[in-house]
């Protein structure tokens, strides 16, 4: 993204997004590949939720440590379980998978932290990294770790003498 790309969209949601988030989009990435899924352009980042205040970014991120409600209290009103006040202030970085989002914090206590917002799976919202730059590069050493594991050598091939005719020696 361009630096007035990145001041439009601060300027729309009446926020500053945390330097090392910021930093990145302006250097490195505007979406696309990335943790898990891929990474979501921050203007797509509230496309998938429902209902959606205009001031959604700017408002206060709820949470400064792991929440969730208790079993009984999640299938009694699955619908507030689900309610966008539990991740506002925060924006979607990438699809974890089964429902569940990686969010960064732009508001609140948390700001600048990453979430994992896992109600799919009735595990709550909880913190799994203290800023962008950490959880990227912690994505980026599994990532090649895994890739040394996968590796499959590749097959040595001796030298061979062909005789004028062509024909090994």
């Amino acid at each position: 993204m361009t630096d007035e790309e990145v001041l439009a969209f601060e300027k729309q949601h009446a926020i500053a997004l945390p330097e090392e988030y910021r930093t990145f989009l302006l250097t490195m990435e505007r979406g696309g590949a990335g943790p898990y899924y891929g990474l979501i352009s921050p203007t797509g980042s509230c496309d998938d939720l429902e209902h959606v205040s205009s001031d959604f970014l700017s408002l206060s991120f709820p949470h400064q440590e792991a929440w969730n409600l208790a079993e009984d209290s999640i299938l009694a009103d699955e619908h507030a379980y689900f309610g966008n006040n539990w991740v506002q202030g925060s924006m979607r970085l990438c699809n974890y998978g089964c429902g569940a989002y990686c969010i960064l914090v732009v508001t609140g206590q948390a700001r600048g932290q990453i979430w994992l917002d896992y109600r799919s799976g009735d595990q709550g919202i909880f913190p799994i990294a203290n800023d962008f730059l950490t959880w990227y590069e912690q994505w980026l050493e599994r990532s090649f770790t895994e890739l040394k594991k996968l590796q499959i050598r590749q097959p040595t091939f001796r030298r061979r003498t062909f005789d004028k005719n062509g024909q090994p020696i």
